[in-house]
């Protein structure tokens, strides 16, 4: 008998454990320096590093450059008299299980820093889902985010 209820009580610690919600974590922070004078900046995108399960991953960190050079074309294109900022994105993703599901938490940080190293802009974005980074609905979500958040910024400086 002591043994069954042992079980039972096992089993709904398990169950109960893996419901666990993660909603008190914030999904989203940054960070904003705004100049004191109107500038008008420019981007480069200095690195970009996707992790996989703490390993790296070239190939989709090269997909990621790609899609956000696209994204960030005019930014990127403007005239060298603008002064520069520099992108450098990370995109860690780790898997775990969720019941008998795998879910994937994604966890995307990206900074603007001037030419002194200075952070001019930064923030950190948290989803889980069911897909993997590796999906290309996933990469296009992250880097459209990206492109919205500096784009913000960048109006914010030129006022």
């Amino acid at each position: 008998m002591k043994k069954n209820v042992f079980a039972c009580l096992t089993v709904l610690c398990f169950l109960l454990a893996s419901c666990v919600s993660i909603s008190g974590i914030p999904k989203e922070k940054q960070y904003s320096l705004v100049p004191d004078d109107s500038t008008d900046y420019r981007v480069e995108i200095d690195s970009v590093i996707v992790t996989k399960d703490a390993v790296k991953d070239n190939d989709l960190a090269l997909q990621v450059y790609e899609l956000s050079k696209t994204a960030l074309a005019d930014l990127i294109n403007k005239n060298d008299n603008n002064k520069t900022l520099y992108l450098d994105i990370e995109i860690k993703q780790r898997s775990y299980y969720k019941g008998i599901k795998q879910k994937n938490s994604i966890f995307l940080f990206y900074s603007l820093l001037d030419e002194d190293g200075k952070t001019s802009f930064n923030s950190s974005y948290l989803i889980t889902s069911s897909d993997s980074i590796e999906s290309g609905r996933i990469e296009y979500k992250l880097v459209n985010k990206i492109n919205r958040k500096i784009r913000r910024h960048l109006r914010k400086c030129r006022k």
